[in-house]
């Protein structure tokens, strides 16, 4: 069973399109993207315990349950937005933002990059580690 009760995360901008990660019902994860200049694409993954894992703990390290609820820039018209909806055991937190984020963002970022076992979120998540 996972630790982990909800999940959601989009990243997105005009230019590049939107990718998203859900959490579905049976534990598996849709990823999904549209927009920009590459074709839609809608894959199911199912990440091994050790890759929640260590997707959990950078969630706890960055201590994302602390995070402001909204990182908006109002005088930015063409940016980058996102959107994350978590809850487990642990934690819940829930916020979204366009033009800023939280500290720790790009950590985040990294983290659901490599639960999706590298997928590219359209080039918005930049990762040079090899997963």
């Amino acid at each position: 069973m996972l630790p982990i009760r909800k999940f959601y995360f989009s990243i997105g901008c005009f230019w590049t399109g939107e990718a998203e990660v859900k959490l579905l019902k049976d534990g598996t994860l849709l990823y999904s993207t549209e927009g920009g200049p590459n074709e839609p694409v809608k894959l199911t993954i199912s990440p091994p315990q050790e890759a929640w894992d260590q997707f959990l703990n950078t969630c706890l390290e960055i201590r994302m349950s602390q995070w402001e609820t909204s990182y908006h820039d109002e005088n930015v018209l063409d940016s980058t937005g996102w959107e994350i909806k978590i809850k487990t055991k642990e934690f819940a937190y829930t916020g979204s933002g366009y033009h800023l984020s939280p500290p720790n963002f790009d950590d985040f970022c990294v983290a659901a990059k490599r639960l999706v076992g590298g997928l590219d979120f359209n080039g918005l998540i930049n990762d040079d580690t090899e997963i």
